[in-house]
């Protein structure tokens, strides 16, 4: 019976030193030339972030008092929440509050009061509560 011939084993172990983690087949390496992720973001294309960006710094000409004006989109879109508030719309009151909160213009309506406020009755109220709930506490006097 014929023997059949066995690959030399240097040839079986330059071929596995080539393979591993890391190191895939020869086959399956990326050719010269070639990304790993040939339809990714397209040279020149712009995040969501810097397109907001460019759109709200942007000049933009309105008419105020019949003259052209030229200002940030920013400014027209805030002069325009401004006016729909005075006019008295709650929800862009809302807004334009909301809005000078998170810049530091304005501060929460609970800063500027004492915290403790609340917990502090005048004798005379302490005493009607009392008469109407006998069985609850309302604090010491002051």
């Amino acid at each position: 019976m014929a023997r059949s011939k066995r690959p030399d084993e240097s040839d079986v172990s330059s071929k596995e030193e080539d393979v591993g983690y890391a190191k895939p087949p020869k086959q399956h390496q990326f050719k010269p030339g070639q990304s790993g992720n040939p339809k990714g973001r397209k040279k020149g294309v712009k995040s969501a972030a810097t397109t907001f960006r460019k759109m709200i710094e942007e000049q933009v000409e309105f008419l105020e008092n019949g003259k052209k004006r030229k200002l940030r989109r920013l400014d027209v879109l805030l002069r325009q929440l401004v006016a729909k508030a005075h006019k008295g719309d709650p929800k862009a009151t809302a807004q334009i509050l909301s809005v000078g909160r998170e810049l530091g213009v304005l501060k929460p309506e609970l800063d500027a009061v004492d915290p403790d406020a609340h917990k502090k009755l005048a004798t005379e109220d302490r005493l009607i509560l009392q008469r109407l709930f006998p069985d609850r506490d309302f604090g010491e006097e002051e």
